[in-house]
C-alpha cells in the first residue's frame, strides 16, 4: 500500500495543505513551526485514530474552526486505489469515510494504512516493558492478517470477563467456559504472531547486520505460557494462583518480542 495524496482541512495552524507524496522516500524540510510534524501527524491520524503528540482532540483544530478534515488516496500493490476521510468535530463526534461511503469502525479505515512512526523515544522498544513491543508487534499482524482484530476483541473481551469472574469469586462452571473461549481464541492469536514473527525475522536480522556486521540478533516469541503445554492446559493448571489473585495470569495478552543477541 503506498499514498498517493493527502489533503487535510483546519487541521492545526493550517486552514488546508494538500501534499502528493513520492511513491519512494519522502524527505519533508521547512522552517521550525512550518507544519513538517502535523503533516506526518495527519497520515498517523489515519492510521491509528489519534494523534502521537501530547493532547487531546480539540488541539487538532484550527483555532477558528470548529471541525477538522484529514483525506488521503492510497492505492494497493495490486492498483487498487482507496479514498479514505476522518472528520472530528469539537463536540467529539467522528465521521468516517472509505470510497464514499461511511463507516463505523476505525479499524476498517486503519487497515489500508499502515504507518508507523519512529522518534528518539522508540528506543523504549527495546528497553521498555512488554506491553509495547506486543503493541507493535501486534499492528504488524493486524496489517498483514485481516482476522487478527476481531480474534483480538473477541479475546480482550472474554479476558475482562473472566477477570471479573475471579475477583468476585465467581461460579466455577462459568470459569470453565471462560477458560475454553480464551483457549480456543489464544491460540489462533498465537498462530497469526507466530507467523508474523517468522516472516520478518529475516528482515531485521539482514538489518541488523547491516548497521552491526559482528553482532548476531535473533528474533522470537514468548507465546505468554509453557510452549510445552497447551493454552487449555496451561489454563487450567494455572486456575488456582488465578483465583487467589483474581486474574488470569497466562496467555497472549502476556506474550513478549524476544531479541538474543
Amino acid at each position: 500500500m503506498r499514498l498517493n495524496a493527502l489533503k487535510a482541512i483546519n487541521f492545526r495552524n493550517f486552514k488546508r495543505f494538500d501534499f502528493e507524496p513520492s511513491p519512494y522516500a519522502n524527505l519533508i524540510g521547512g522552517l521550525n513551526g512550518s507544519g513538517k510534524t502535523s503533516l506526518i501527524e495527519a497520515i498517523y491520524l489515519l492510521g491509528f485514530g489519534r494523534s502521537f503528540r501530547p493532547g487531546g482532540y480539540k488541539q487538532l483544530i484550527n483555532s477558528s474552526e470548529s471541525d477538522f478534515t484529514v483525506f488521503c488516496e492510497a492505492m494497493s500493490d495490486t492498483d487498487e486505489v482507496f479514498k479514505i476521510g476522518l472528520r472530528r468535530t469539537s463536540e467529539g463526534e467522528v465521521q468516517l469515510r472509505l470510497n464514499g461511503e461511511t463507516v463505523h469502525k476505525l479499524s476498517e479505515i486503519a487497515r489500508f494504512i499502515p504507518v508507523q512512526l519512529f522518534t528518539p523515544e522508540s528506543v523504549e522498544l527495546i528497553l521498555g516493558g512488554p506491553s509495547l513491543r506486543r503493541q507493535f508487534m501486534d499492528w504488524g499482524v493486524f496489517h498483514v492478517e485481516h482476522t487478527f482484530y476481531e480474534l483480538w476483541v473477541a479475546y480482550t473481551k472474554s479476558l475482562k470477563q473472566r477477570n471479573f469472574l475471579l475477583r468476585s469469586k465467581g461460579d466455577v462452571r462459568q470459569d470453565s467456559f471462560w477458560r475454553a473461549q480464551l483457549a480456543r481464541l489464544g491460540e489462533e492469536i498465537i498462530q497469526l504472531r507466530i507467523r508474523y514473527i517468522q516472516e520478518i525475522e529475516n528482515f531485521i536480522t539482514k538489518s541488523a547486520t547491516f548497521f552491526l556486521p559482528d553482532v548476531k540478533l535473533e528474533v522470537g516469541l514468548k507465546q505468554g505460557w509453557d510452549q510445552s503445554l497447551s493454552l487449555a492446559d496451561a489454563l487450567d493448571k494455572h486456575t488456582e494462583r488465578d483465583r487467589r489473585y483474581g486474574h488470569t495470569s497466562i496467555g497472549p495478552h502476556k506474550a513478549d518480542i524476544k531479541l538474543t543477541v
